[in-house]
């Protein structure tokens, strides 16, 4: 029996914890300003979602396992779609989705998560490498 990479255990219980503290972070701080569960429970929710794709990143072996597992435009289209969630996800079931709201975050991850894929990476491509660099010094 093959035993699952050290990576998924890894980030499952950081996954785990992270929903157990901003789920009752999140009710806490509604109730505290009287939101009602109604609005509070799909932001909530929301949150939940986002943390799980925030924290993937933070998992080398996950990164790796995604990248050579799965093509580089459909990495980049999953990562739209995965930005796209949890916007979707609160806006439709509090009422509040805009279509232009919508059409404005789809256009934003569209060029970031295709970014590499448009330009290949270089140092004209990696703004933020050059910017976080900054000069050399001897």
């Amino acid at each position: 029996m093959m035993r699952p990479p050290g990576w998924r255990n890894s980030f499952l219980l950081a996954v785990v914890v992270g929903w157990v503290l901003l789920t009752a972070a999140g009710f806490y701080y509604a109730r505290l300003k009287d939101i009602p569960l109604r609005l509070g429970a799909p932001i909530v929710t929301a949150f939940l979602l986002e943390y799980a794709f925030y924290v993937a990143p933070g998992f080398e072996g996950l990164r790796k396992w995604l990248a050579d597992r799965i093509p580089p435009r459909q990495l980049a289209l999953s990562f739209s779609l995965s930005a796209l969630a949890p916007y979707l996800l609160y806006a439709l079931a509090t009422g509040q989705f805009r279509i232009v709201a919508a059409a404005r975050l789809t256009a934003l991850v569209l060029i970031v998560s295709f970014w590499y894929i448009i330009r290949r990476p270089s140092p004209s491509a990696d703004l933020a490498r050059e910017c976080e660099s900054g000069p050399e010094r001897d």
